[in-house]
């Protein structure tokens, strides 16, 4: 099953959450099954990372990555729905990398890289260019700290 079609019974539930899976669906689609599954007093959660996030990404592994919803799509599809959102906050997450590899597979975790088909090869070059970038920075602070702004919703039916 999807997000955008779970086949689970609609009305069901009196909280449905989404964190950090948005970038993986077709937004419209995944919100309407969101709200078809929620009880009529029931609350949607959504988090995300946001726009600022992959341009961090973009800067240190350079490429292409899925673009993030905006927070203003995410409201606007809220509200197609009948919902009404009664909280909204922006967070920063942060994470200390010490060793690339691990960086580069945490990315990869939360979706930064498209599917392996439709990612963009990068040079030998990039990526020891990444990876001197991430070594100095280890070895002038003991660490990498990897920056994950991310939106928070919460909402509910009108």
């Amino acid at each position: 099953a999807s997000m955008e079609d779970t086949g689970l019974a609609a009305g069901a539930f009196d909280f449905v959450l989404s964190t950090s899976a948005l970038q993986w669906a077709d937004i419209e689609r995944a919100i309407a099954e969101m709200s078809r599954l929620c009880s009529s007093d029931g609350v949607i959660a959504i988090s995300w990372f946001s726009e600022s996030t992959l341009k961090a990404w973009r800067q240190l592994w350079g490429g292409e990555f899925f673009e993030l919803p905006s927070k203003s799509k995410v409201i606007q599809e809220l509200c197609r729905q009948g919902f009404k959102v009664k909280k909204s906050q922006s967070k920063l997450y942060l994470d200390q990398k010490t060793s690339f590899g691990h960086a580069v597979r945490s990315v990869n975790g939360v979706g930064a890289g498209k599917s392996s088909s439709q990612r963009r090869r990068i040079s030998r070059s990039e990526y020891l260019s990444a990876k001197n970038e991430f070594d100095l920075k280890v070895n002038q602070n003991g660490c990498f700290l990897m920056e994950y702004p991310t939106e928070f919703l919460l909402a509910s039916r009108v």
